[in-house]
């Protein structure tokens, strides 16, 4: 194994494509229920309808546990060389994060096998004008005004939060009552 050309280490979805349906069905739905709780958002309204055609999915469906990229120490963290690979891990969906246009990134407040780096574990969903990378930005912003806590606890219904982001843009955030579970392998990449 070459760790120079290691760019991140996570848990992969098994089937690229079934957790792709899985998380855009998911998606539809929260839009959906999001449609009937801002009955007058029209980016809500637009986003819905023109979910297929504009938004992308990301190279992989993955939960990052750590970024390595060109930093040489990362290979001497815990949590690289605490990382099982091949390891079987489910993917644990609590709830989806979208921000119209931008981004749509799934929640998982999820305990893990591995060691995670990232302070909000979260799976990038779907990319509109942001990359990748921004979902780490996005979490960060929304877990500024929303506890992080009051998002591990079981929900009776499907709860709903609307956060002011920066420059006037909003982010919506949906937890579901019912979490969804898809199966993973950690992987290095």
């Amino acid at each position: 194994m070459k760790q120079k050309n290691i760019q991140f280490i996570g848990i992969f979805a098994k089937d690229q494509q079934m957790a792709q349906e899985c998380l855009f069905n998911l998606t539809q739905y929260a839009l959906q229920l999001l449609n009937q709780q801002y009955q007058n958002d029209q980016e809500l309204q637009n986003m819905l309808k023109q979910l297929k055609q504009i938004y992308k999915f990301p190279p992989s469906i993955h939960l990052t546990s750590l970024f390595v990229g060109n930093n040489q120490k990362n290979f001497k963290l815990q949590a690289f060389t605490d990382f099982k690979e091949d390891l079987e891990q489910e993917l644990v969906i609590d709830g989806i994060a979208i921000s119209p246009n931008n981004i749509v990134t799934a929640i998982s407040n999820h305990n893990y096998q591995i060691p995670l780096t990232n302070k909000h574990s979260h799976i990038t969903t779907l990319l509109g004008s942001w990359k990748p990378k921004d979902s780490n930005l996005l979490m960060e912003e929304i877990f500024k005004q929303l506890s992080y806590e009051e998002m591990q606890k079981q929900v009776q219904e499907d709860k709903f939060w609307k956060i002011q982001l920066l420059q006037g843009q909003f982010a919506y955030v949906v937890q579901f009552k019912n979490k969804t579970v898809i199966p993973g392998v950690c992987r290095m990449h």
